[in-house]
């Protein structure tokens, strides 16, 4: 019987975050580096928009009257509570609003930015039950 070394996949849970990237965790929590919140004018509420035809997430900042559809940012924080300069936002619903499973996209995105929204691409994801498959 041998083994073999298996290596480390492309990041750990425990990497940082870089500005520019966000994650997704398996219960549809999606976290944010506080630096890319502020350049798009995100403070403590976001409003969470899916678009449906090209599985694409974006938040950005609830403009006048939309402050009850706002999702609240949490500040993650160590246990020392110290600032660990992660955001949190829930972003379940729009998850499954794409007929996504929130485990099956845990993982690590790239962001793009335009205007005032920061925008995570979901394509290549696999399809959940009650989505609709073009032929």
């Amino acid at each position: 019987m041998s083994f073999e070394v298996i290596p480390r996949g492309l990041w750990q849970a425990t990497d940082p975050l870089k500005t520019g990237q966000c994650a997704i965790d398996r219960d549809g929590r999606i976290m944010f580096r506080s630096e890319d919140l502020e350049l798009v004018k995100i403070g403590g509420f976001a409003l969470v928009l899916a678009d449906t035809s090209t599985l694409r997430l974006a938040v950005r900042p609830p403009h006048a009257g939309e402050a009850a559809r706002a999702m609240q940012v949490t500040v993650m924080k160590k246990k020392s509570g110290a600032d660990t300069k992660r955001r949190a936002i829930n972003v379940k619903r729009a998850i499954k609003a794409l007929c996504l499973d929130p485990a099956a996209v845990k993982g690590r995105y790239n962001l793009t930015t335009k205007n005032d929204l920061l925008i995570v691409n979901l394509a290549g994801i696999e399809l959940g039950p009650g989505a609709k498959k073009d032929e």
